[in-house]
């Protein structure tokens, strides 16, 4: 049976890359109206492309259709923010233990070096410390080796859908974690380093729930 190649690839998962990269990078703001016009004139596409785009992107939760009122920047509610820390709390458990076993002294060093810049002067600048927090857990997964995961993680923003109020925990306690984490790591201690990066994403949790009842609290 002869089959005929693919010669090209199919410019609607090229623009669905871009608006994606726009999405997690910040160009593109939770709440924002994507103008459709726009987006396409900037890109150099048509509308049939760009719609495919936008119905993966919906798929992914990076997106949400409102009817009669256009394509939105998905803005995730606190418990949807709940929900995917409990996702992330398990792919990454997983994650961690694998990646006890994988990393070399070096990247452990790599690692350990993200946050150098974001302590300054003994004071974590936001910005930089939120990059670095997220290169870090990036990584993790990376380090896993585990394929299965990292599609997971991609195709679902697993990790992604956990930061849009930025670092959860005080500065000074997420570093603390990292640090707990990284020696875990150098002592090659799987089953510390998944307990520890569990309860990392468990102390968020408590915090978003606590947020939550006080939120609903409001209504009333």
């Amino acid at each position: 049976m002869e089959v005929e190649p693919i010669h090209q690839t199919d410019l609607s998962f090229r623009v669905y890359q871009r608006i994606k990269e726009l999405i997690l990078n910040g160009t593109l703001s939770p709440g924002e109206k994507i103008l459709q016009e726009k987006i396409a004139a900037q890109l150099g596409v048509s509308r049939m492309p760009l719609h495919k785009a936008f119905v993966m992107l919906e798929d992914e939760f990076l997106v949400e259709s409102i009817p009669r009122r256009g394509i939105f920047v998905a803005k995730p509610d606190i418990q949807a923010i709940i929900d995917a820390f409990e996702c992330r709390e398990g792919l990454e458990g997983i994650a961690a233990r694998r990646a006890s076993e994988n990393l070399t002294d070096h990247e452990i060093d790599v690692l350990e070096a993200l946050f150098s810049e974001a302590l300054a002067g003994n004071e974590m600048n936001h910005a930089n410390y939120q990059q670095a927090d997220r290169t870090f857990h990036e990584a993790i997964i990376k380090a896993s080796g585990n394929n299965v995961m990292r599609k997971l993680n991609s195709v679902g923003s697993v990790l992604i859908r956990t930061y849009p109020k930025g670092i959860i925990l005080p500065l000074e306690e997420s570093m603390a974690d990292h640090r707990e984490i990284l020696q875990a790591f150098r002592d090659r201690d799987a089953e510390k380093a998944e307990l520890l990066i569990r309860n990392h994403s468990r102390k968020a949790i408590r915090i978003l729930q606590k947020e939550l009842e006080k939120k609903d609290d409001t209504v009333f």
